[in-house]
């Protein structure tokens, strides 16, 4: 439903990522950029890449040190299925890192986290489902336990799915299907149109 293309517009020249709109978006689903949290520092670099990422060796969901993406929907609602990402880091960079995300505006909420960050590609795909009936989806991925300040996390290209390919970053989902009306519902129905049908005659 969203799929977000992470290579560096700029990386042929050398100048860091500037946020980046999303490469892929489902019919009725308003994008958020893929960003930065202000505690990030753009890197140079052939996809989107950061510095600065926090040197304690706890999360905090308070942290400024995040990448941000997601989306809304203003008319429809949407079953969430999977998260598909791909990262790595320099060898100061991030050790651990956690994902979470915000459903209808709601608190974070942790749905990944990697303690062992390796230097060298990456990827995951993390389990959404539960989310169901879902208008808003804000998604954070958190870097820390960096070695020191200059060590750099970036989003890397991936080749898994057919309908969005080299992408970064690809959230997955279904619009939510409408309940068929319980037998009870039916018959309440069916009792108020003949009461309307009685005042009509009156």
């Amino acid at each position: 439903m969203i799929g977000y293309d992470t290579t560096n517009p700029n990386g042929s020249n050398g100048t860091p990522s500037p946020d980046l709109a999303a490469a892929d978006v489902g019919a009725g689903i308003n994008a958020l950029l893929f960003s930065r949290g202000p505690g990030l520092t753009p890197n140079q670099g052939i996809t989107l890449n950061s510095s600065d990422w926090s040197t304690s060796n706890s999360l905090d969901l308070n942290s400024d040190d995040y990448l941000q993406w997601g989306w809304s929907s203003s008319s429809q609602l949407y079953d969430l299925t999977d998260l598909i990402i791909q990262y790595d880091r320099s060898p100061s960079g991030p050790s651990q890192l956690a994902i979470a995300v915000s459903i209808d505006g709601g608190p974070n909420q942790v749905i990944f986290s990697d303690s062992d960050v390796l230097i060298g590609d990456e990827n995951a795909e993390i389990s959404l489902s539960g989310f169901d009936g879902v208008t808003s989806a804000q998604f954070r991925l958190f870097g820390f336990d960096a070695s020191n300040s200059g060590g750099t996390l970036d989003i890397e290209e991936l080749d898994v799915d057919p309908i969005f390919p080299n992408r970064g970053i690809i959230v997955r989902g279904t619009i939510s299907a409408i309940p068929e009306p319980s037998a009870a519902l039916l018959g309440w129905f069916v009792v108020v149109g003949i009461g309307v049908r009685r005042c009509r005659k009156v």
